[in-house]
């Protein structure tokens, strides 16, 4: 399995406080899966879509772990329900992100 990590710290100017993510990227061999951590909030979100544009998944099964994301705001539900849209699949095995799931699909 190959796996890349990427952090970022994503604020907006009129901010103060920093909201964190951590992706991770690991590939199998019939699947590609980003793992989330923190808050997918504000800047985070774009961070993530700028990632998912990166990845290439060479027509593998790919999937969004959200099982450690803590917090999800309004741009961040959009951008995972288009990503479903196009075919990711978005897995959890924590309450609040299982929900989250079950309205997008």
């Amino acid at each position: 399995m190959n796996s890349e990590l990427r952090q970022a710290n994503c604020t907006a100017r009129s901010r103060m406080a920093y909201e964190v993510i951590r992706i991770t990227c690991q590939n199998e061999s019939t699947t590609t899966r980003l793992v989330i951590e923190g808050k997918l909030a504000g800047a985070c979100v774009d961070e993530l879509d700028k990632c998912w544009q990166q990845v290439s998944f060479n027509g593998s099964t790919f999937l969004i772990d959200l099982t450690s994301v803590s917090f999800i705001d309004e741009r961040g539900k959009q951008l995972l329900k288009r990503m479903h849209d196009q075919g990711v699949k978005l897995v959890s095995s924590s309450l609040l992100s299982k929900c989250l799931i079950a309205d997008i699909r």
